[in-house]
């Protein structure tokens, strides 16, 4: 006998897996958006062109790489579980 698992079991399982992608995602966005930034704004202020604080960095580039991220992250939570019950649904 194969035991399955609720239908509330399986959505409590499903806003968790959510949760924790769109976390990660958003903090690796934010980290990759933050490190791009500090090196445009090194290399602005070292070619002399104009001097920008470290701040910049954070709100224009790290910022919006965490709300990417989250988006990347959503969406690939979405498609991973339409897939899953796609599979799930040929048994």
């Amino acid at each position: 006998m194969v035991r399955t698992r609720s239908s509330a079991a399986r959505a409590a399982g499903t806003i968790v897996r959510f949760i924790v992608f769109v976390i990660a995602f958003g903090i690796a966005g934010f980290a990759l958006g933050g490190l791009l930034g500090i090196i445009m704004t090194a290399i602005t202020n070292a070619t002399g062109m104009t001097q920008q604080s470290m701040l910049a960095a954070l709100w224009v580039f790290a910022i919006p790489g965490g709300v990417f991220g989250a988006i990347a992250g959503a969406v690939v939570t979405v498609l991973q579980e339409m897939r899953w019950n796609k599979r799930a649904s040929r048994r």
